[in-house]
């Protein structure tokens, strides 16, 4: 099915998937539960600044992410949310990376493609939880990206066991 949304062609959204296994979760980098506390919209590189809405730090440039990037390139724009962790299921072992050293609570950078909110992949809300798995390589140095492979859904309670499970698992099975 596909949607049309102001001239922006959009395919199937396949980031907001309902099923979870434990091969999937061995298969990222990271997962956990976050809260979106905040959206920055990025000014896109002609300089046409426009205003942030949420918390966050407007003085920041804007730097475009690397070539590795999936999104659309940045002269379309990025927005820039403000995840608040709730709790870390699976971590990344990059030094690098914002979850490295992440515990509750701590603020971390979540970079969408304009052209990917526009087509509502993913559906991110302010002051809703999600649980999100993803790959380093999907989002600019120092932040979590959304790419192909990242699976972000709305938390629900139920789910927390079934985490704690496959973390327990992931011990045994997972390489």
């Amino acid at each position: 099915m596909e949607h049309d949304n102001s001239d922006v062609k959009c395919g199937k959204c396949k980031i907001s998937t309902k099923r979870l296994n434990l091969n999937k979760f061995c298969k990222r980098d990271y997962a956990i539960m976050a809260k979106v506390i905040g959206k920055d919209t990025k000014p896109s590189d002609s300089g046409t600044g426009k205003g942030s809405t949420g918390s966050g730090n407007p003085s920041q440039p804007y730097q475009p992410p690397p070539p590795r990037y999936r999104g659309t390139p940045p002269e379309d724009g990025a927005v820039r949310f403000h995840l608040s962790v709730q709790k870390v299921f699976k971590r990344s072992r990059s030094p690098a990376s914002p979850l490295a050293k992440a515990s509750k609570w701590s603020d971390v950078p979540y970079i969408v493609s304009a052209h990917d909110l526009d087509c509502r992949c993913p559906k991110l809300k302010v002051h809703r939880s999600y649980l999100i798995l993803g790959n380093e390589s999907e989002g600019p140095a120092g932040t979590l990206g959304v790419g192909p492979r990242t699976i972000l859904i709305e938390w629900r309670d139920e789910w927390h066991r079934r985490l704690r499970k496959f973390q327990r698992q992931a011990d045994r099975t997972c390489h």
